[in-house]
C-alpha cells in the first residue's frame, strides 16, 4: 500500500511538472500569449496585447516623441523628431511576458500598476534621422585644431612617431551615439556642451601597434630610390614603398607590380611638363596661365613602372634618370623664357624670341572664330618644317581647296604657321569673320624669319 502511494505521488508530481512545462511553452510561443490586464511598459499601456502588438505600439509612441537640446539655462537649441526607427525589443518583450506570468514580483508590480521597462534598442539609424542631426544649426562645424591620430611618419627613414592631437572639431559619431543612447533609455532632453562631443583620437603615441609598425618599417621600407627628374631629385618615400611592398599577417613579403606601375604613373603626373598648366609672361608684360599641349617632358611611365618594380624587388639602393617619350628642345626651361614663338590671338600678333631677345613682331590672321575654327590655345611645339608645301582641305561650303605656301611649320597636326600670299592685310579683327581654318596666316617676311630661326621642337605659345 505504501509503495502504491509513493507511485501515485510520483505520477502526480510528474503530471504537475508536465502541466507546468506545457503552460510555460504556451506562454513562450511567439504571438499567442497576451500581457496581463494592467501591464504598462515604458509608460505605455500594453494590457491584453501580444508581443508583436506591444512592439508596434511602443515603436509608434517612441518615434512620435521629440528629442530636445537645451543650453545650461534651459533654452531650447534644437529638436529632432520623426526618427523612423525600428527597435530590437522583441526578445525583451517576450522575457517581460514570461516574467509577468511566472515571476511573482513582476505579477505583483503589474497588480500595483507599477511601470515595467525594456531598453528601446535602436536597430539602426535612418536617412531622416541623419539628415536632422546634420541640420542642427547650433552644432558648429568650425574648429581651431582638428583631432588627429598618432602615426608613424613615413616621409623618411627616421620613422618617428608623431603624437596624437586633441582638437576641438565636433565628432558627429559621438553626438549621434549620445542621442541614440538617450532615446533608448527614454531620456528626451540633453543639455548641450560642445566639449562633450569633441572628436577623440583613436590611436595614441603609446600604442604598441605604432612601435610594431616602426620595427616593420625598419625591416622593409629603408630602401633608397632616387630619380633625376629634369633638374629635380625625387626620392621615393617609405610611404610610397609601403604601397608597393605588401606584407601579410604571416610575414610573407610580396611586391605588387600593379602598385609599382601606379607609383610610376603618379611620378609622371606630378613631374611631367608636356601637358601641365604653367605660368607664362607675355610680350605685353602680363603673366598668364597656359595649358601644355605637348611641349615638355613626357615620361614613359609604363617602361618606368617595369623598372621600378624590378628595383624595389631587388631591395638595392638606386639612382636613375627616367626614360622619356618626349623631352623639350630646351632642357630645364620650364617657364619658356628664352626661346619660343608667341601668338597673341587678341592682338593678332606673332612674336619670335631667341636667347631671351625679341627677334620679330608681326601682325597675323588666326582662325575664324565666327565659323568655330579658332586657333587652339596652349603650349605646343613645332612638329615639322617644309618649304614650298601645298595645303589641302575642305572649305566652309564643302569645296576642296589647295593653297601653295612657301613656308610651312605645323604645331598641332594640320594647324601651323605659314605665309599667306592671298591676303593683302593682316592683324586687326579680320580673324573674327574672315580668319583661317585654324592656321596662323603670316606675311611672307614673317614666315621666312620664323622658318629660318626655329627648328623642330621649338615651343609655340598660343593665348588670348
Amino acid at each position: 500500500m505504501k509503495k502504491t502511494l509513493i507511485v501515485i505521488a510520483c505520477v502526480f508530481s510528474v503530471a504537475v511538472l508536465v502541466l507546468g512545462i506545457v503552460s510555460f511553452s504556451r506562454v513562450y510561443v511567439y504571438g499567442t500569449a497576451h500581457y496581463p490586464e494592467g501591464t504598462t511598459i515604458n509608460g505605455v499601456s500594453c494590457s491584453d496585447l501580444t508581443v508583436d502588438q506591444a512592439s508596434a505600439k511602443l515603436t509608434k509612441v517612441w518615434n512620435g516623441k521629440t528629442f530636445e537640446f537645451t543650453n545650461k539655462n534651459g533654452k531650447v537649441l534644437g529638436e529632432i523628431e520623426d526618427f523612423g526607427f525600428t527597435y530590437n525589443i522583441t526578445s525583451s518583450l517576450k522575457k517581460v511576458m514570461i516574467q509577468s506570468i511566472l515571476n511573482p514580483s513582476v505579477r505583483n508590480a503589474i497588480k500595483d500598476d507599477k511601470n515595467l521597462t525594456v531598453k528601446m534598442t535602436v536597430a539602426g539609424t535612418t536617412k531622416a534621422f541623419n539628415k536632422e542631426v546634420k541640420g542642427l544649426g547650433f552644432v558648429s562645424k568650425n574648429y581651431t585644431v582638428k583631432t588627429k591620430n598618432a602615426y608613424v611618419d613615413m616621409s623618411n627613414t627616421d620613422f618617428k612617431i608623431v603624437k596624437e592631437v586633441y582638437g576641438d572639431n565636433i565628432s558627429m559619431k559621438r553626438l549621434k551615439g549620445k542621442i541614440l543612447n538617450d532615446i533608448e533609455d527614454g531620456d528626451w532632453k540633453v543639455v548641450y556642451k560642445k566639449s562633450n562631443y569633441y572628436e577623440l583620437p583613436t590611436v595614441k603615441s603609446t600604442s604598441s601597434s605604432l612601435t610594431k609598425k616602426q620595427d616593420f618599417c625598419n625591416k622593409y621600407y629603408t630602401q633608397k630610390i632616387k630619380y633625376n627628374m629634369h633638374g629635380t631629385t625625387v626620392t621615393i618615400t617609405p610611404g610610397q614603398l609601403e604601397k608597393v611592398i605588401k606584407v601579410d599577417d604571416s610575414g610573407n613579403v610580396t611586391t605588387s607590380r600593379k602598385a609599382a606601375y601606379k607609383l610610376a604613373h603618379s611620378l609622371a603626373y606630378k613631374y611631367d611638363t608636356a601637358y601641365a598648366l604653367r605660368k607664362f609672361k607675355t610680350a605685353g608684360g602680363s603673366t598668364i596661365k597656359v595649358s601644355g599641349m605637348g611641349y615638355g617632358y613626357l615620361m614613359d611611365y609604363k617602361y618606368e613602372g617595369k623598372q621600378l618594380y624590378n628595383i624595389i624587388k631587388s631591395g638595392k639602393d638606386t639612382t636613375r634618370t627616367p626614360k622619356y617619350k618626349r623631352t623639350p628642345l630646351f632642357k630645364n626651361d620650364k617657364t619658356i623664357t628664352n626661346n619660343y614663338v608667341e601668338i597673341d590671338i587678341s592682338d593678332q600678333t606673332l612674336y619670335l624670341f631667341k636667347n631671351g631677345k625679341k627677334k620679330l613682331a608681326c601682325s597675323v590672321v588666326t582662325g575664324n572664330v565666327s565659323k568655330s575654327h579658332g586657333t587652339p590655345e596652349g603650349v605646343f611645339y613645332v612638329q615639322g618644317m617644309a618649304r614650298n608645301a601645298t595645303l589641302r582641305g575642305a572649305d566652309y561650303d564643302g569645296t576642296q581647296y589647295e593653297s601653295p605656301v612657301s613656308y610651312w611649320m605645323p604645331f598641332d597636326g594640320g594647324i601651323g604657321m605659314h605665309d599667306a600670299s592671298w591676303r593683302s592685310s593682316f592683324g586687326g579683327t579680320i580673324y573674327q569673320t574672315s580668319g583661317s581654318h585654324g592656321c596662323v596666316n603670316m606675311p611672307y617676311y614673317g614666315a621666312q624669319k620664323v622658318y629660318n630661326t626655329v627648328s623642330v621642337g621649338w615651343p609655340v605659345v598660343v593665348h588670348q
